[in-house]
């Protein structure tokens, strides 16, 4: 029997016991191929040793070389591992008749020369006996069948023998403990076959465990790129999204800009201002709700570069001091002149939220945005003299849609997003806020950024004096968008700002060359593949000098990099106030100045 399975053993899936009797022959084959010569050259020492026999010990011989080199050309030429793999059992069977054969011959060594050998000489036969014994149960162990086939031979021979030559006491001896000792060696195999029938069923088992893991890490690199497509068109949906939905409500606020300055009666006056209300609160609904699918979907990656916290702290100023100005509060922003390595685009979205979050929550007193130093880090800080937040909801107050001072979810306070937004951002920074508060006394935001190792003063420009009217100046807007184009034309009109427009990128060459602008107002996304950046560069060397421009976009990330690459360019999101145009005109115009002088 070659190791009979154990109720205790369970074979790996898909694995027979055929299988195991292949692997167990390849191993026995493996060590025939081993021992073969060396089987061979202990006949011939043997032989050599007992030489006195005389013909009897030549023909023994002569019957173990056929014996050997017999199986030396069956190894070579006769038997493959395709034999084994088509019928195994069959070449168990043949292993079991071939080694009873070599059994056989080393067995009737004794037989041939008790009757002339002497003590000694026995004494080499039965050792030699007991070495190709040992040998035999590493050669044969994978396969217990063919071991015992083997050592039955070796016993029957002995003990024929020990009947034979009784009266021979030295001989009795030698073959009683040769019998002894080969019994022993039979459990030996057994127990060694066991060893080896466990190490091909683990072998199995890693095999099939190996084949699972590399079937579950091609499902898993199955998922991770439906997961990657799957946030790929997240990215692209919401990229259009936040440009298509962003695009009317552009229009819509220039309009009603330009409308403002047309009404002529308390009663229209009133109705616009309204409605610019309604405006102003869907576009800031929106954002939110952009922002917050942009992150939550994976879908904003970090830019880190070098940048002026000033620049950020501008754009801010713009656009909170209006609505801090509308809700009858101070609201200061302190010049700095510190420059970090971060996302400037990532930062702003932080400071405008945290910023719109302590206007709204502040009815009376002020609120103040700085940054000071700290160690390697830049350290900004919202302080605000609002209602305060208890200690025990510092938390809550980061959870989405949530919102302490608003259980009857009046919109104008927003959808409860801003600070969820502002942590999500902040996380993709790798940086933290921390707050510190006193109900009834006002808050305090902070987060951190590494400053920048090429550090250098800057210098703000005040877009703050305003004369009401920009001196003989000439505007072209390039948009793909009707509606954008007359409520620009209007905003500027009202400026006293003369304003022609585009809808292509060709069409506003042929109008800088007629007549050059002051100042370039386009679009990012324009009609087919064409960009703002790709157009205020074109325009720029029809013009051919660097024409300040205003580069307006509904994406809440562009490429940053190709933007810092253009000198005199601002960006301005949509949707746009008319606020947020006049100043970031008026800084381009005192900047390009600057720059002349």
């Amino acid at each position: 029997m070659s190791g009979p399975l154990r109720s205790t053993d369970a074979l790996p899936e898909g694995v027979a016991e055929r299988d195991i009797l292949i692997e167990q022959l390849r191993l026995v084959y493996a060590m025939l191929r081993q021992s073969n010569l060396s089987t061979l050259a202990a006949s011939f020492v043997v032989a050599w040793y007992v030489r006195d026999a005389g013909a009897v010990i030549a023909g023994w011989l002569a019957v173990q070389v056929v014996l050997k080199v017999g199986e030396l050309i069956e190894l070579r030429w006769f038997v493959s591992d395709a034999d084994v793999v088509a019928s195994p059992a069959k070449i168990e069977m043949r292993l079991c008749i071939t080694q009873s054969l070599h059994a056989l011959g080393w067995t009737t060594l004794p037989w041939l020369t008790y009757q002339s050998a002497t003590g000694s000489q026995m004494l080499l036969i039965f050792a030699v006996l007991s070495g190709v014994c040992c040998g035999a149960v590493m050669t044969y162990g994978a396969t217990f069948r063919i071991f015992s086939c083997y050592i039955a031979v070796y016993l029957a021979m002995l003990t024929g023998l020990q009947s034979t030559a009784a009266h021979e006491t030295a001989l009795g001896n030698f073959t009683l403990f040769e019998m002894i000792f080969c019994a022993g060696m039979w459990g030996a195999a057994y127990a060694n076959s066991q060893a080896m029938r466990r190490s091909i069923l683990l072998r199995f088992e890693n095999v099939a465990l190996n084949t699972r893991l590399a079937a579950e890490a091609a499902e898993l690199e199955k998922a991770r790129e439906r997961a990657e497509a799957a946030n790929l068109s997240k990215s692209r949906f919401l990229a259009s999204a936040s440009h298509d939905l962003r695009q009317p409500i552009h229009a819509l606020s220039m309009l009603l800009s330009a409308m403002e300055g047309e009404a002529k009666t308390i009663r229209q006056r009133t109705l616009v201002r309204q409605s610019k209300s309604a405006q102003l609160a869907t576009a800031e609904l929106l954002d939110a709700l952009l922002d917050f699918s942009r992150a939550d979907a994976g879908a904003i990656t970090p830019k880190p570069r070098p940048f002026a916290l000033q620049a950020i702290f501008d754009q801010l100023g713009n656009e909170m001091s209006v609505v801090a100005l509308e809700k009858g509060i101070l609201f200061s922003v302190r010049d700095t002149g510190i420059a970090v390595m971060s996302d400037s685009s990532l930062a702003l979205i932080i400071l405008r939220n945290l910023t719109f979050n302590a206007i709204r929550y502040t009815a009376q007193g002020g609120v103040l945005v700085a940054a000071r130093r700290r160690g390697d880090r830049a350290v900004v800080e919202v302080w605000d003299t609002g209602i305060g937040i208890p200690d025990d909801r510092h938390a809550d107050i980061f959870e989405e849609f949530l919102q302490l001072g608003n259980p009857e979810r009046d919109r104008k306070k927003g959808l409860g997003l801003g600070l969820a937004i502002a942590r999500r951002m902040a996380d993709l920074l790798d940086t933290r806020i921390a707050l510190r508060s006193r109900p009834g006394r006002g808050s305090v935001f902070r987060f951190s950024l590494p400053l920048s190792a090429s550090e250098s003063a800057f210098q703000p420009v005040s877009a703050d004096a305003w004369p009401g009217k920009f001196p003989a100046r000439h505007v072209l807007v390039l948009d793909d968008e009707e509606a954008i184009r007359i409520g620009a034309e209007a905003l500027f009109g009202q400026w006293g700002v003369s304003c022609s427009s585009a809808e292509t990128v060709g069409e506003a060459l042929d109008r800088v060359a007629a007549a050059a602008p002051d100042l370039l107002l386009c679009d990012q996304r324009l009609r087919g593949a064409e960009t703002g950046v790709e157009a205020i560069v074109q325009l720029r060397g029809r013009i051919g000098k660097t024409v300040p421009a205003l580069l307006i976009t509904g994406d809440t990330q562009i490429d940053s990099d190709a933007i810092a690459a253009l000198p005199l360019c601002r960006i301005i999101h949509k949707p746009m106030r008319a606020e947020d145009l006049l100043a970031a005109t008026a800084a381009l115009f005192s900047e390009a100045a600057n720059v002349a002088s």
